[in-house]
């Protein structure tokens, strides 16, 4: 895959965190490296709520907040645990607030008790696996859409939930930014995550900045599913998000 890779004339990434993370693995000038993002179909819409479909899926809740995604041990980075934390607080204010996760995996009955731990019973409410033909309607019902995620590729149920008229709230990191912020128009917020779950420490270490000149960049701590807490990820040089 790597030779393949190196032998391209050129290669396109879905985001420009996924272009990083390329040139970080192969050994190819980045100006062969372009980016052309993810876009969704164009039933993605606002619209009206068919009656009944309230009832159905959130019944009493108001606000609604919303999280689309599969349920798996490998993808804890998508920050469900990091919203399921500050339900309590926000149903202070709201306490009709909740928060529904659409989709299903290994990792549900796990998400199941994090949820009851964090947030207290009743504020979470899991749907399994949502028929397409729902999903649409489910985005329209919805007052905000929240994944905190720092591992993206891309991220483009923000797209969905966007087109539909949501605001969206990313995470920092990875490839959710170009999602959430495209062609300068911003869909929503990108966060920070949270200490939910903490970060493995390793030790300071230098990167050449692979994004244009190639120097070395200054030693940062390495913390796994969030951003360095100190130093640049890259040189001051502007960087085209299409280009080198």
């Amino acid at each position: 895959m790597r030779r393949a890779i190196e032998a391209a004339d050129l290669v396109t990434t879905v985001s420009r965190g996924t272009r990083h993370s390329l040139l970080g693995w192969v050994d190819l000038p980045p100006d062969r490296v372009r980016v052309l993002p993810d876009t969704v179909q164009d039933k993605f819409v606002p619209g009206v709520v068919p009656e009944g479909f309230r009832d159905r899926w959130a019944p009493g809740a108001r606000p609604i907040l919303l999280t689309v995604g599969r349920l798996s041990a490998g993808e804890r980075y998508k920050g469900h645990e990091q919203v399921f934390a500050v339900l309590p607080e926000l149903r202070k204010q709201f306490p009709s607030l909740v928060h529904l996760v659409a989709g299903s995996g290994d990792d549900r009955a796990y998400m199941e008790q994090r949820a009851r731990e964090l947030a207290g019973p009743d504020a979470v409410r899991f749907l399994g696996f949502v028929p397409e033909e729902d999903l649409l309607d489910l985005y329209r019902l919805a007052d905000l859409y929240v994944m905190p995620s720092t591992e993206e590729g891309f991220g483009i149920v923000y797209l969905e939930a966007a087109g539909c008229g949501l605001r969206v709230v990313g995470g920092v990191g990875g490839g959710s930014a170009d999602a959430v912020q495209r062609q300068g128009r911003r869909a929503g917020r990108s966060i920070r995550q949270g200490g939910a779950h903490g970060g493995d420490r390793r030790s300071a270490r230098s990167r050449p900045c692979r994004f244009c000149c190639g120097r070395a960049l200054p030693p940062q701590p390495f913390r796994r599913g969030r951003p360095p807490a100190a130093g640049p990820t890259r040189c001051a040089r502007p960087i085209d998000p299409h280009g080198p």
